[in-house]
């Protein structure tokens, strides 16, 4: 690529990964306007898409760029909106939200639908040699077993000293429903499952894939990580502490699933990661 190229190029990719950055900052806080953001991603793709040459380099490196920003919009803007409209036509007041342990499976469907999103996303834009490495591999070897073991414990321990010395408030948040206790561990189970694999699927695999497609290997982990921490900053922890504490905990799965190039091992982790906040919080 000439100057003029790399310059829009890089100004084209850092103008994306800010929008999704911001996207993620704000749907933490006050959620993200539906109208301009998909006023900037069509902006954005205009952009990418313009350079529509096959054979030039700058078109093949421009158009993922585009991807990472409506993963973003799908992620942080429309299924929220989507949920938005879907709790104001079926309120909990409603008959749907009276059947026994339905107030715990309304929050799962958040966690299925983002997955299905992102593996749709995934399976339209990710070439071959991209499925192959991030999702249909399971290069699981004999030491992953003890580093799984490791890691749980060290995030269980972490979760204990927080929520015993840091943080106690924080330590008994119980969900008011009407449903069986049985309800209320399936909903543990199947929400940390759904929200491992969305959230790997987007962050580790999508996400990371594409980022080290366009840049260095550990630039796309560093940027996952700092994504990753944004987005927990009203998790537990909460904070600068849960965003620092979770961009540390990003980028350990991001540099596991690059190293394997599997990302099974990051899902089971933070499956195991999510039962220990889940069954330990509430």
């Amino acid at each position: 690529m000439n100057l003029t190229e790399r310059i829009y190029f890089w100004t084209l990719g850092a103008a994306a990964l800010a929008y999704v950055f911001y996207l993620a900052w704000l749907d933490e806080f006050y959620g993200a306007s539906l109208t301009w953001s998909l006023a900037i991603l069509l902006i954005i793709g205009v952009a990418a898409f313009s350079w529509w040459r096959p054979k030039d380099d700058l078109a093949r490196r421009a158009r993922p760029i585009f991807f990472i920003a409506a993963g973003g919009f799908i992620i942080y803007v429309l299924i929220p909106w989507l949920f938005h409209w879907l709790w104001k036509l079926f309120p909990k007041s409603s008959l749907v939200w009276r059947v026994p342990g339905m107030d715990y499976f309304a929050e799962a469907l958040w966690y299925a639908v983002a997955l299905a999103a992102v593996i749709l996303l995934f399976r339209i834009v990710a070439p071959k040699d991209f499925r192959e490495r991030f999702f249909l591999r399971f290069n699981w070897q004999w030491e992953d077993t003890l580093i799984l073991i490791g890691l749980a414990a060290a995030t269980a321990l972490v979760m204990w000293l927080y929520l015993s010395f840091i943080n106690p408030n924080e330590g008994w948040s119980p969900l008011k429903t009407t449903g069986s206790p049985l309800a209320f561990a399936l909903f543990g189970i199947l929400s940390s499952a759904a929200n491992a694999l969305a959230e790997e699927f987007w962050y580790r695999g999508y996400f990371l894939g594409l980022l080290a497609r366009l840049f260095k290997p550990w630039q796309g982990i560093a940027l996952t990580a700092v994504l990753f921490g944004i987005i927990h900053i009203h998790g537990i922890p909460s904070g600068a502490l849960g965003v620092a504490l979770a961009a540390i905990y990003g980028a350990v799965l991001a540099i596991w699933t690059w190293k394997r190039g599997s990302i099974w091992q990051a899902v089971c982790l933070h499956f195991l990661t999510d039962m220990v906040i889940f069954f330990g919080v509430n």
